[in-house]
């Protein structure tokens, strides 16, 4: 784990990070401008914000944002445009194929000026820019014959020679894993941000609601189980916690048909100052329940 801090003009977030993150999102506003923070930072050089990464003071020098989340941003990045993810892989591989000859090119480049010169009435003078690459991306359009059926095969590799060409700079990297899927393992220096909203809960390391903060899936049962007023089942209970935050992902109400159920949406609403639109179907609750649920 590493400690991300964010300082802007109107708040001060920090937040306990890893390389691989996954993010609940139940508040888009909120995770818009989360995220525009970084769009701020890297794209338009604001200086009011800074991001640190334990006490590294990020900037467009020493990182990088990369955001894979929808479709437009995939699409885009397959398109031969100066920055997307393939106009640098083929600048890549120009720069790094040992058949083209510079000298032989550009010889030949030369006598035709040559010929050109000794054909005009009047005297002139030209200098060539010896740039292989500028050459052959004035002259060519690249277009990507893209097989969906191989778009994970076709994005990692992309993505790998771009993480490669900037090996010594931090990446920010947010996409989405229902969509993409990224072997984040090959990527020392880099932090993902997975926005997937149909992964299990336990998966989860953020929430997004109307603030960015940690997730910690281990440390809300521990503690529903610390004030539990009788015998708690924790499978029984992981069940509801999970059926309560992602019926928050559709805004759906909640059905209780148990007392682990009632106590599991009561308890969380308490802990994260929600007011959950409960519908209780008819079972039997004992005094002490009741007793207890009147006291929280």
């Amino acid at each position: 784990m590493i400690t991300m801090k964010m300082k802007t003009s109107e708040e001060e977030l920090q937040l306990d990070i890893s390389k691989k993150n996954s993010i609940l999102i139940l508040n888009k506003l909120t995770f818009l401008k989360f995220y525009n923070n970084f769009y701020q930072l890297f794209e338009n050089k604001n200086k009011d914000i800074e991001i640190f990464l334990e006490n590294k003071l990020l900037d467009s020098k020493n990182a990088f944002l990369l955001t894979l989340t929808d479709q437009t941003e995939i699409l885009e990045n397959m398109n031969f445009k100066k920055g997307t993810l393939f106009y640098e892989y083929i600048v890549t591989q120009i720069n790094s194929n040992e058949t083209l000859d510079n000298d032989i090119i550009f010889y030949d480049l030369i006598n035709i000026l040559k010929n050109v010169q000794r054909s005009l009435k009047m005297n002139i003078e030209y200098e060539i820019n010896e740039d292989l690459e500028k050459l052959i991306l004035s002259q060519v359009e690249f277009n990507l014959k893209v097989n969906f059926e191989n778009i994970n095969e076709i994005i990692n590799l992309l993505l790998k020679n771009y993480l490669e060409k900037n090996i010594s700079k931090i990446g920010i990297i947010f996409y989405d894993s229902s969509i993409i899927s990224i072997d984040i393992n090959l990527y020392e220096s880099c932090y993902f941000f997975d926005i997937n909203s149909k992964k299990r809960i336990e998966e989860y390391n953020g929430i997004v609601d109307k603030e960015v903060k940690e997730f910690d899936l281990d440390f809300i049962i521990s503690k529903l189980e610390s004030i539990w007023p009788v015998d708690f089942n924790r499978d029984e209970t992981m069940l509801y916690v999970e059926l309560y935050w992602k019926s928050k992902l559709i805004n759906l109400s909640l059905e209780v048909l148990n007392e682990t159920s009632l106590l599991t949406y009561k308890l969380l609403d308490k802990m994260y100052n929600k007011e959950s639109k409960i519908m209780i179907k008819n079972f039997e609750i004992r005094d002490n329940v009741k007793s207890f649920l009147e006291q929280i």
